[in-house]
C-alpha cells in the first residue's frame, strides 16, 4: 500500500513551509445594535450584517 503520493524531494520542500497564515483586517469599534435587532440579524455588528438574497451571487 502506498503511504502518500509525494516523493522525498517534495516532502522536504513541504516541511520548510509554514502551516498557515491568517489575514484579519482591522475593524473599527462601532456601537452594537440592540439585542433584539442582533437576534433578528444574526450579529450585533451592523457592518457584518449580510442578508441572504435569493438569486444574488
Amino acid at each position: 500500500m502506498q503511504e502518500n503520493c509525494l516523493n522525498a524531494e517534495q516532502k522536504t520542500a513541504l516541511q520548510s513551509l509554514p502551516l498557515a497564515s491568517a489575514y484579519v483586517p482591522d475593524q473599527p469599534y462601532e456601537t452594537p445594535v440592540s439585542p433584539e435587532e442582533g437576534l433578528r440579524m444574526g450579529t450585533i455588528w451592523q457592518t457584518l450584517y449580510k442578508p441572504y438574497r435569493e438569486g444574488r451571487v
